[in-house]
């Protein structure tokens, strides 16, 4: 074993003959499958292109690159840090190619190539998807389909960028010149390090990792047979893009909260430690590891998506009980609280193991499922810290991993005490600033609350509580939304509240309701009243009171009386779920 360090250039390090930086020199790169996807943005190339084209000295530093050497006279050198850099300024060169004089073209093709005759380029990338697209580009085929996933899209998206900030650069072969002088310190190490250990010591000295990315380095760093290494790297892959298909952030907020199951409270940078230690005692036996990690993110990404299948959970549901479960489940995925999943997560994986918490009308797990959601409700309009709750949830994830089901009363008692004496004015104001419904146009009012999640809100409010779905009831504007304006017959507004009714006020929280059967148009107000005295939701037949108010010169009023109205017993009917 032996490590070595040494500042060089870009050329020399990928071309000298020179035998005392030979030893620091790798004329063939390879980006092992351990390695994360190339992430730079367009800011992350200009930031680099304009350092560089600003730079006054003949060398400019670009920081350290870790190697390991490869063994055997045709084997390739891993990148183990750098890549991003190194890529990038691959690119650079290969479209700065065609503008450099005769000299520089020769220098450019030694970067890229170590056989130019054959297009054998300096830099491989172990994944095929990403070497296929990488090497489009440096052979110029352009035309071929091979960018065709979210990291493969990078490089060419980055190659065109470059491009037009090249158009900038007065002289492009003095920026070359910059570029094949570009220094950095290269630290080479032999093979009997460990990869993990080095990675470690690096997210120890400030350069920060992802638990995602630890974990991947750990899993791919094992000293396994060739077959099963090979499926691990494809299990990973189908993970990653389960989660790039969603939300890529989604991976490490899945790791943690899977970790809360597994372990208990874990912080993000205690958590690496907890899964090395597991993965410690399988001996490099990571594939089943591996198949249970994707079978986990899966369920997970479901449960964010409000995607489960019944099957997913437990066949022992009832189908109207499922029907409140799916309702639940896709109201909390719009709920924009990433700590009510760990909870989601950890009750049914317990779920999956005992089929009494899930059985018979009024199961444990539907009581539990609706009190979750009250409270993701209330602590979402209350603002209220997760530092005040996500210790609780995770601590009562872990005793359902334990099979200790015990804890389940202790666990909702601390939920009531966190929503004791909560600010009812405070979650009325912030409930009716925040649901907004425009029908076709929710982007006007940068709206993130869908209609099913506000007709859910909406039937738990004309129901008492007592009754949920995932359907599409139609919401009903009162003050009419309208294809156009919708405002002609209500012919009581005056001008000067007009703009503002049109554009605000319609589409808040007291103006909308549902109804049984809705046929009631663009009327007005006192025709629409004929409709809601009728109808099977009786809380619509108390619409009556705010008569005068919507049709006085300024119904805003009455939307903001019956918003208050609305948002308070939604409050009441929330608290009394945790409290029972």
């Amino acid at each position: 074993m032996s490590i070595k360090a040494s500042s060089i250039t870009l050329l020399e390090f990928l071309t000298t003959d020179d035998v005392s930086l030979v030893k620091y020199s790798s004329s063939k790169l390879l980006i092992p499958a351990f390695q994360r996807n190339y992430a730079w943005d367009t800011k992350h190339v200009k930031e680099l292109i304009d350092s560089l084209n600003n730079s006054t000295g003949s060398n400019y530093y670009i920081g350290n690159i870790l190697i390991q050497e490869g063994t055997g006279s045709n084997s390739k050198d891993l990148i183990i840090d750098g890549q991003q850099r190194l890529t990038t300024l691959f690119l650079l060169v290969k479209v700065l190619y065609s503008s450099l004089n005769k000299r520089h073209k020769k220098e450019a093709d030694s970067i890229l190539f170590y056989d130019i005759k054959n297009v054998k380029a300096r830099i491989e990338f172990n994944r095929s998807n990403l070497n296929d697209s990488f090497m489009a580009i440096m052979n110029n085929n352009f035309g071929i389909d091979v960018f065709n996933d979210s990291n493969s899209k990078k490089f060419i998206k980055n190659y065109s960028f470059i491009i037009g900030e090249l158009e900038k650069i007065d002289d492009l072969n003095i920026f070359f010149e910059k570029i094949k002088n570009i220094l950095f310190v290269v630290i080479r190490f032999t093979d009997g390090y460990d990869i993990n250990e080095l990675f470690e010591g690096l997210n120890s000295k400030g350069k920060i990792l992802s638990t995602v990315q630890l974990t991947k380095n750990a899993l791919f760093g094992g000293k396994k047979d060739e077959l099963n290494n090979e499926l691990i790297i494809n299990i990973w892959e189908d993970i990653e893009k389960n989660f790039e298909k969603h939300n890529v952030i989604w991976f490490d907020k899945f790791l943690r909260h899977s970790g809360f199951y597994k372990y208990g409270y874990v912080s993000s940078k205690t958590l690496f430690k907890n899964i090395k230690s597991d993965l410690n005692k399988l001996d490099d036996d990571f594939l089943n590891f591996s198949n249970d990690l994707k079978t986990d993110a899966i369920l997970y990404t479901k449960i964010r998506t409000g995607n489960l299948l019944k099957t997913d959970v437990s066949n022992k549901l009832s189908l109207s009980d499922w029907n409140v479960v799916q309702s639940l489940l896709l109201s909390l995925s719009n709920s924009e609280l990433d700590q009510v999943y760990s909870v989601l997560f950890s009750i049914i994986k317990y779920t999956n193991d005992d089929l009494p918490y899930a059985r018979g009308r009024n199961s444990n797990f539907l009581l539990d499922l609706k009190k979750i959601w009250a409270f993701s409700i209330l602590v979402k309009y209350l603002d209220t810290k997760p530092s005040l709750y996500e210790r609780l949830f995770a601590n009562f994830c872990h005793f359902l991993s334990e099979k200790d089901s015990t804890h389940r009363s202790e666990f909702f008692t601390s939920l009531k005490k966190i929503i004791a004496n909560s600010n009812k004015d405070k979650f009325i104001i912030n409930f009716n600033n925040r649901i907004k419904i425009t029908g076709e146009a929710d982007k006007k009012i940068n709206s993130k609350n869908n209609r099913n999640y506000v007709s859910q809100l909406l039937l738990f409010y004309l129901e008492d509580g007592k009754k949920f779905t995932i359907e599409d009831l139609g919401i009903e504007h009162i003050i009419p939304k309208g294809k156009k304006n919708g405002l002609e017959k209500w012919t009581n507004i005056s001008p000067e509240f007009k703009k503002e009714i049109s554009e605000i006020s319609r589409y808040k929280l007291g103006n909308l309701t549902l109804l049984s059967n809705d046929n009631t148009g663009n009327e007005d107000f006192n025709t629409k009243l004929l409709s809601y005295n009728i109808d099977t939701y009786k809380k619509n037949r108390n619409l009556k009171q705010y008569q005068k108010y919507f049709n006085s010169t300024n119904p805003k009023i009455a939307v903001e009386k019956r918003g208050v109205e609305v948002a308070g017993s939604i409050f009441d009917l929330l608290t009394n779920i945790i409290n029972s």
